[in-house]
């Protein structure tokens, strides 16, 4: 009725922007993978490859690796370029690839480093 045998094993696909990030990915019989790859408007390649560790370079999945960045206080050296820090709800955009935080009040404070293809990175700053 479908055109394929639902005893065949199953194939994934997974869906990557220009950029390289994975932004889905799709399991089934391999007559229906093969459709989805003839009318999909994005780039694609074989198996299943999660968003949080890979991304895709050249149609291959490689693992995004970890920021090399220093904490020296209050003052975070080596961030990559470029990036974004976020505190407490707030968006910083960095260019310079250093960063000193200052905070208003005594506490410990979450800090989020974002930026791709790196994995982000998050660390905790006591004032």
């Amino acid at each position: 009725m479908f055109g394929f045998d639902a005893l065949e094993g199953n194939k994934s696909i997974t869906f990557y922007d220009g950029i390289g990030r994975i932004t889905g990915f799709l399991s089934g019989p391999p007559g229906v993978i093969e459709a989805n790859k003839k009318i999909s408007d994005e780039s694609w390649i074989d198996g299943e490859y999660s968003d949080e560790i890979y991304y895709v370079i050249d149609g291959v999945a490689k693992f995004r690796t970890e920021m090399d960045v220093i904490v020296n206080g209050k003052i975070l050296n080596q961030l990559p370029m470029p990036c974004k820090v976020f505190i407490n709800q707030s968006e910083y955009q960095v260019e310079d690839g250093e960063v000193e935080l200052v905070f208003d009040q005594p506490g410990i404070y979450k800090v989020k480093i974002s930026a791709w293809p790196f994995l982000d990175k998050e660390i905790e700053i006591e004032n």
